[in-house]
């Protein structure tokens, strides 16, 4: 495995999580121009690659398997997956902070979870197929960046639940659309 391997799938990954060079820098305290000096030459420390794959929530054993698929990412989940989601709210928001590629800290502290409650909320949905807990706490998510909510689905329910001074609209005219996006 060469070096232009390895920055190849950092690259993937990065793109998997939607995660640009401006947000790699930093999180990493570098200048975005340091960043792609690093992936351009393919050459920095053992401890920087550490930082990046730490940052990038991926262990340098899974770059050696290969590079992420986008065909193994699904773009939706099933009824019976969004409902499991849409019944246990502490799932559901630890499911979104993972679409937005929290690390696990950063979830705990945030919303006040132990490490315990965070883990095993991470492993539930390592079992409903929507990432694969990995080593250490870290995480890959198998939904695609173009993944949505079921249209009039659990989740889409459980919004307009809660939130139903804002949609008391039913929003099925011509030209009208109702989209749930995913926010901390």
């Amino acid at each position: 495995m060469n070096a232009s391997y390895v920055f190849e799938a950092l690259r993937a990954h990065m793109r998997a999580r939607g995660m640009t060079y401006e947000d790699l820098a930093s999180a990493v305290k570098l200048s975005e121009s340091a960043i792609k000096k690093i992936f351009a030459k393919g050459d920095c420390s053992l401890s920087r690659l550490d930082q990046i794959c730490a940052v990038i929530q991926v262990d340098l054993s899974e770059i050696a398997r290969g590079a992420p698929r986008q065909r193994n990412r699904i773009n939706q989940l099933t009824r019976e997956q969004e409902q499991e989601l849409a019944d246990h709210i502490r799932l559901l928001i630890v499911a979104v902070c993972t679409m937005q590629g929290l690390r696990f800290e950063e979830i705990v502290s945030l919303y006040k979870l132990t490490e315990a409650q965070c883990v095993a909320l991470l492993a539930r949905l390592d079992k409903i197929g929507f990432l694969d807990l990995l080593p250490h706490n870290r995480y890959r998510l198998l939904v695609a960046r173009t993944f949505r909510w079921i249209p009039d689905g659990p989740i889409m329910r459980w919004a307009k639940a809660h939130a139903s001074d804002y949609f008391d609209h039913l929003f099925t005219g011509p030209g009208e659309t109702l989209r749930v996006v995913n926010v901390r």
